[in-house]
């Protein structure tokens, strides 16, 4: 499981949701992974290069499949074609998940993920 040590969002012509995960094997390091979602031009890409790109230290993990986030352990699982991804929102403040949510409300218009909110 990863810890987030805090969460950057970005609405506008691009949706991007960033995550700072805490390095375990450097405690001063900090880790990415970004959501990144570009909806105004998507009607320009194949089908299949619609929705929310995942990336995890700048490499890809393909589009996201679905993200499931439990309000009361504040814990969300992401899943991508890659495998998937567990995330320890417990150091994040609360108006750092409600921004995260709202971006996550954004970016799953058009159905290209499940979103699930436990």
């Amino acid at each position: 499981m990863d810890t987030v040590s805090f969460i950057t969002t970005q609405t506008g012509d691009d949706l991007i949701l960033s995550f700072a995960i805490v390095d375990r094997a450097d405690a001063e390091g900090i880790r990415s992974l970004t959501l990144l979602r570009t909806p105004k031009y998507e009607f320009f890409m194949p089908t299949t290069e619609r929705g929310v790109h995942v990336l995890f230290e700048g490499q890809s993990q393909g589009y996201l499949k679905s993200f499931e986030f439990s309000e009361l352990s504040r814990m969300a699982r992401l899943t991508t074609p890659r495998g998937g991804r567990e995330l320890d929102f417990s150091h994040v403040s609360d108006q750092e998940v409600q921004a995260m949510r709202q971006v996550l409300g954004l970016m799953v218009e058009g159905g290209h993920f499940e979103l699930r909110n436990t």
